[in-house]
C-alpha cells in the first residue's frame, strides 16, 4: 500500500514540472 501513495506523489511530482516546463517554453 505504501508503494501505491510513493508511486502517486511521484507521477503528481512529474506531472506537475512538465506542466511548469511546458508553460515556461510557450511564454
Amino acid at each position: 500500500m505504501k508503494k501505491t501513495k510513493i508511486l502517486l506523489l511521484l507521477s503528481l511530482t512529474l506531472l506537475g514540472t512538465s506542466c511548469s516546463k511546458f508553460q515556461g517554453e510557450d511564454e
